[in-house]
């Protein structure tokens, strides 16, 4: 079965979040799955507390920052399995431990 519109690897709850109209993250390359993993969950972590967001928008902004592997990889997880920010990061570090 194909993935539909509204599959999304977060529990319902996180997609009911409503995101910030506007959202300026710093400017950073993206994460492709080769680099330096832990030092690209510290920039996210950084900006999005700078930024005082919610724990769902932080989830959901994560996505975003992601290319090649890595953008793969969050486009295949589970539906409904990430349950919050901190499972999400630890899943991304435990999937890119040579990185």
């Amino acid at each position: 079965m194909e993935n539909s519109f509204a599959d999304s690897p977060f529990v319902y709850a996180i997609t009911l979040v409503e995101m910030p109209r506007k959202i300026n993250f710093p400017k950073t390359k993206r994460f492709e799955g080769i680099t330096d993993r832990t030092q690209y969950k510290q920039r996210m972590f950084t900006a999005v507390i700078l930024r005082d967001l919610r724990e769902a928008c932080m989830c959901i902004a994560f996505g975003s920052s992601l290319s090649s592997l890595a953008l793969q990889w969050y486009t295949n997880l589970l539906n409904n399995s990430i349950t919050s920010f901190a499972l999400l990061t630890n899943t991304f570090m435990e999937q890119f431990v040579s990185s």
